[in-house]
């Protein structure tokens, strides 16, 4: 579909807008991050703003467990437009002895991204 006839959208940071052009309905956005970067912000403001529209969101995970996204983005994770894709627990996390005895000292209490609502 021809860009001038998408509907524009934005990401919640009008800085990024004003660099990015924009972004358009249907344009998949992937944002990666460092460790030590500035792009919490990045992800909060655009998670809200597409949730504020009822937009469905994926946040896909290599670097956090799903428990650490939950608290970071706190009520903006029980949203039922909002999905985790955990792709840590069973690559980065796995057999990790940091993250193992996490879940074991939390009981290992954590809602699959289906329990979400």
């Amino acid at each position: 579909m021809d860009a001038n006839k998408k509907k524009r959208v934005s990401s919640g940071i009008p800085q990024l807008d004003s660099l990015l052009g924009d972004l358009y309905i249907g344009d998949n956005v992937l944002w990666y991050e460092d460790a030590g970067s500035f792009s919490a912000a990045f992800c909060v403001n655009f998670i809200r703003e597409s949730l504020a529209h009822k937009k469905p969101t994926i946040y896909v995970s290599f670097d956090r467990s799903p428990k650490n996204v939950v608290t970071f983005l706190g009520p903006l994770a029980e949203s039922q437009h909002f999905t985790i894709l955990d792709c840590f627990t069973n690559g980065k996390g796995d057999r990790s002895e940091v993250f193992n005895k996490f879940y074991e000292k939390d009981g290992g209490s954590m809602a699959s991204p289906g329990d979400q609502g």
